[in-house]
């Protein structure tokens, strides 16, 4: 696998419909180093939202006890209903190609991973923003992140299933229906 790359987005006033703020690279983290469980690296999403400064802080699981709870919290409130023991859950996502943990503060608001062969295709099995926290871009950041990093991972095609809401969010950055009227959409990335 290639170097996996995590970048900060800075955000300001939303220009009707565009994209928000500008990118710039903060950090590269290998793969290999990943795989080791050094999480640290995080990508940050400033938004001005009502004159405050709002940060995102978008991260990989750092697999500690205190943030799979605080997963497992967010399960529930997005009604989300794969809840195994705290073993199986552990195993599936050390498994995973990434994981992606999004905080707001302290506050858990986002979550999401991917399973992949590490070559050609990936798999996004969940992504989540707490309730009372969506309607406000952060799933569009965590998404993008975690397609930033899919593709310098080599990663060449994203597939996922969605929910009816979700749809909207995923045409927007690029996602197709699946032909035939298969389940699930596609998106391919330049490689």
């Amino acid at each position: 696998m290639g170097k996996g790359r995590l970048k900060t987005e800075h955000a300001g006033a939303k220009n009707g419909g565009g994209h928000w703020g500008t990118r710039h690279e903060a950090k590269t983290l290998s793969t290999k180093a990943r795989r080791m469980n050094d999480r640290s690296l995080e990508k940050t999403s400033t938004r001005l939202i009502l004159s405050q400064k709002v940060e995102l802080k978008i991260g990989h699981y750092d697999y500690s006890e205190v943030q799979l709870q605080e997963i497992k919290k967010l399960f529930k409130l997005c009604a989300w209903d794969w809840l195994e023991p705290d073993s199986r859950m552990k195993a599936a996502f050390k498994n995973s190609h990434c994981v992606y943990v999004a905080y707001l503060g302290k506050n858990l608001v986002g979550f999401a991973r991917i399973l992949s062969d590490a070559k050609v295709y990936g798999l996004i099995v969940d992504l989540m923003i707490d309730p009372r926290f969506r309607s406000r871009g952060y799933g569009a950041m965590l998404l993008r992140t975690m397609l930033d990093e899919a593709q310098s991972d080599g990663i060449k095609v994203i597939q996922l299933l969605s929910s009816k809401e979700g749809h909207p969010l995923y045409l927007k950055l690029g996602f197709q229906r699946c032909p035939n009227e298969s389940p699930g959409m596609i998106k391919f990335l330049r490689g």
